[in-house]
This record gives C-alpha cells, sequence and structure tokens, in this order.
C-alpha cells in the first residue's frame, strides 16, 4: 500500500505587526520571540514527523519559522516565491483603521469582496489563490508519496485551504482560521481525495 503525500501546512509564528494588527503582506517583518517560542511548540507537534523536504515563502519570518520547526534535521529547503504573501500594496504597515479613514470606498468593497478586489497598487485574493494554488500542485507533484512542511502566511493558507475545502474564495478570512503557527495536515489519499485535518483536530 502506498503512502499518502502529506503536506503540512504551517502559517508562520508571531511578528510585531500580528499583535499590532497593522497589514503585514511584502514587507519581511520578522518573528518576535513570542513567534520564536511558537515555532519551538511546533518543532515538537513535528519531532515525530518523517519529513522529507521543506517548502517555505521566501519572507524571513516564514524562513525562520521553518528552521526553528525542524531544528537539526538535515533536510531539503526551498524558498518558492508563489508561496509569498498577499500585496497590500499602500496598506502596507497600516492598521485598519488608518485606511479605512484614507479611503472608505475603497476599503468598503475590498472588505465586501477581497478575492476580486484589490489594495491601492496591491494584489488580489484570486491572484494570490492562483499562484498559491500552482505553488502546491508542483510540490505535490514533485513530493509524491512523502512528507513535506511547507511554511507560508495567514491570507495565502487561507486561500489554499478554500480551494481545497470547496468553499467560496470570497470567505476566506471568515472560514478558515490561522493563528500564528497553526498547522494543518493535507493529505493526498486513494488516488486523489483530500483529506485535511485542521489546527482545531477537526478532520474533513
Amino acid at each position: 500500500m502506498q503512502k499518502p503525500t502529506t503536506i503540512w501546512l504551517v502559517r508562520h509564528g508571531e511578528t510585531d505587526r500580528t499583535t499590532a494588527q497593522r497589514f503585514n503582506g511584502r514587507d519581511d517583518t520578522p518573528l518576535n520571540e513570542t513567534g520564536r517560542q511558537q515555532c519551538a511548540t511546533l518543532a515538537l507537534q513535528l519531532a515525530d514527523v518523517p519529513l522529507n523536504a521543506v517548502i517555505t515563502s521566501p519572507l524571513s519570518r516564514a524562513v525562520e519559522t521553518a528552521h526553528i520547526a525542524v531544528g537539526a534535521r538535515a533536510l531539503p529547503f526551498f524558498q518558492e516565491d508563489r508561496l509569498i504573501e498577499i500585496d497590500y500594496g499602500e496598506w502596507e504597515g497600516h492598521i485598519y483603521q488608518e485606511v479605512q479613514k484614507q479611503g472608505p470606498e475603497i476599503f468598503k468593497e475590498w472588505e465586501n469582496d477581497p478575492v476580486k478586489c484589490a489594495p491601492p497598487c496591491g494584489e488580489t485574493g484570486l491572484a494570490v489563490a492562483d499562484r498559491a494554488n500552482a505553488a502546491l500542485s508542483d510540490a505535490i507533484t514533485r513530493w509524491h508519496n512523502h512528507q513535506v512542511l511547507v511554511v507560508a502566511h495567514k491570507t495565502v493558507n487561507r486561500l489554499l485551504l478554500c480551494s481545497l475545502l470547496g468553499l467560496p474564495l470570497s470567505h476566506y478570512r471568515q472560514a478558515v482560521p490561522q493563528e500564528p503557527c497553526a498547522l494543518t495536515k493535507i493529505e493526498l489519499i486513494n488516488g486523489g481525495q483530500w483529506r485535511i485535518t485542521l489546527p482545531n483536530g477537526i478532520c474533513i
């Protein structure tokens, strides 16, 4: 019996922008100490998982999360540009209330449909979903019947999981929680069926 292809999907650990509730997209903000402690807990969760490879977003908060999570294990590491976080454009680094005050109409449009509407000079959720799904598909093909750790970002992971679960992408912020260092197990079984174990332990 063949082993399932398994993707262990992780959101990176906490940064200072996480706690400040600032838009945190392409800026290369590092983990804070709480984030590193979260990664250490993640390492315990993954300690007995026989991983074969690690794929991360190129941003340092994802790369550092992965290195802490796997510890001293000698694994091939790959940085995947298509897993980088959404581009928030002019909203990057600002809190919600600031961008809402500066441009209430575009903010309302984005709140109603973040998949089709982009922040000024930013990226739509649909564009993120397209590139992230392509990256995941390539990883599954390359690492067939193996176990891979994939470390990315809140928006990227939410859109990936909505796609796999068949949920409307426009609901990604409500439908799929992704706390810092959230760990989701994605298995490809029975020749094409998905079995997904969410961070809360619910298996779908």
